[in-house]
């Protein structure tokens, strides 16, 4: 009688014991750094805020430049705006935009109201080139070489002081070594 009771007690927990410890050991860690050394991929896509244009890589190469992946519907985004801004008043340093499976006439509006730290962004509306760099999420932040080279990626939001400590100082190294 009682093992009527105990022995479906017992196999409901080994069961569960079992399909935590499958889910804890299937889990993947993402290397952030993949890409850091690869050329940046082809890409050809619409401006977001002059959709008769192009932005492709071929639009930044010969400069040292950030690209910034985000998205209207995305808060971190919206969040990091404001350094994105100063970044773009006090700082010597291009800032490209790829804008990740979004509304373009949101982006425009949002652009338009909030400020446009970005030199051109790419309207990337199925993802395709963010896919091509390993955006697995919103923000991302690369640095871009002159030889269109990716040299450094940062997965999500930029703070002032990650800007200033980190980003920056990278940003001045390749600009210095290739004059």
């Amino acid at each position: 009688m009682r093992w009527r009771y105990t022995l479906p007690l017992l196999i409901f927990f080994l069961l569960g014991l079992l399909l935590w410890m499958g889910i804890h050991q299937q889990q993947v860690k993402v290397d952030a750094n993949v890409i850091v050394g690869e050329p940046m991929p082809n890409f050809n896509l619409p401006d977001v805020m002059k959709p008769q244009e192009r932005v492709s890589n071929k639009s930044f190469q010969g400069k040292v430049i950030l690209l910034n992946v985000w998205a209207t519907w995305c808060m971190s985004c919206r969040a990091e705006h404001p350094v994105l801004l100063k970044i773009a008043k006090t700082h010597h340093v291009p800032i490209y935009g790829l804008d990740f499976k979004d509304n373009a006439h949101s982006a425009q509006k949002f652009l338009r109201d909030e400020g446009n730290p970005y030199v051109r962004t790419g309207f990337d509306e199925e993802g395709y080139t963010a896919i091509s760099l390993g955006v697995y999420g919103t923000p991302e932040t690369y640095i871009i070489d002159k030889q269109g080279i990716i040299r450094y990626r940062h997965v999500g939001t930029i703070s002032w002081k990650l800007w200033e400590n980190t980003i920056w100082p990278k940003v001045q190294r390749l600009q210095q070594a290739e004059g």
